[in-house]
């Protein structure tokens, strides 16, 4: 079975679609309880949702995301030698990462949350160290505490 990844790009390339700039992960479910207590499926779902399908994803996007950073390198290259020729201006690549206030706050009731966030913010810290010169930006953004409607 295609990772979800996978079925992305198929579905773009379905589409006739061959440029992708940004890439935002904003997807998050969270449970609170007692650890020994929070089902194991609860568990599963948010690594599956918080962290892997973030990383699968992004793995699938990468060659998207170097092919549009590398464009934008190579014109900003040509700009800085004098070239005559005007440079894109369009903004490197980036793929963003919604993580939690709480990688930094550790929070009672909220471990199995707390492990799916530092999963991508880890990611995040390697990626952007291997993406280094490509023209592809990696951020993470930890908001705080939001109040959603329960199912929304």
């Amino acid at each position: 079975m295609p990772s979800c990844g996978q079925q992305l790009v198929a579905w773009l390339l379905l589409r006739g679609i061959h440029h992708v700039t940004t890439v935002i992960h904003n997807a998050g479910v969270a449970w609170m309880g007692p650890t020994d207590t929070q089902p194991a499926s609860s568990i599963d779902t948010m690594l599956a949702v918080n962290a892997h399908a973030p990383i699968f994803m992004t793995r699938a996007l990468l060659p998207f995301l170097r092919t549009a950073g590398s464009v934008h390198a190579a014109s900003s290259a040509k700009a800085c030698g004098g070239s005559s020729k005007a440079a894109v201006t369009a903004a490197p690549a980036a793929v963003v990462f919604v993580s939690s206030v709480l990688v930094m706050l550790p929070t009672p009731k909220y471990t199995a949350y707390n492990v799916s966030k530092c999963l991508i913010d880890s990611f995040a810290w390697s990626l952007r160290l291997e993406l280094q010169g490509s023209g592809v930006a990696v951020h993470v953004v930890r908001p705080g505490a939001t109040k959603v409607r329960a199912g929304a």
